[in-house]
């Protein structure tokens, strides 16, 4: 495998984040931590959640109302926060070249976040 050099390889999973720039050649690859986060949750644990609310339409049926997810809503903000840093870092210069190594629900929210200069 070829890495250019001072490529940006960024390791996310969408609860924290792992970024490694390579300070080797093309075939000799040395990757060198730049930054990391994970995400810290004021979220409450799924215990102190209460049961969905019921919905009763004309008074006949009832069905549970869907309810956002408070720690999937968490790791959206924290894959927004990485698409906004990794932004700034791309226009201040400080790489050229990225490559995200995510799951696809993670890539795809870097995806539709990250600005054209960072594609």
């Amino acid at each position: 495998m070829k890495l250019a050099p001072a490529t940006w390889v960024v390791l996310c999973n969408g609860q924290k984040y792992l970024i490694l720039e390579n300070t080797g050649d093309e075939t000799t690859i040395r990757l060198k931590p730049v930054e990391r986060d994970n995400l810290k949750s004021n979220a409450p644990s799924v215990s102190d959640w209460h049961r969905p609310a019921r919905i009763s339409v004309f008074g006949r049926r009832k069905w549970r109302a869907e309810t956002e997810n408070i720690h999937d809503l968490d790791g959206y903000r924290f894959v927004a926060g990485l698409a906004r840093k990794l932004d700034g870092w791309v226009e201040q210069g400080r790489t050229k070249t990225l490559v995200v190594i995510a799951d696809q629900m993670t890539l795809g929210q870097l995806r539709d976040r990250l600005s054209e200069q960072s594609l």
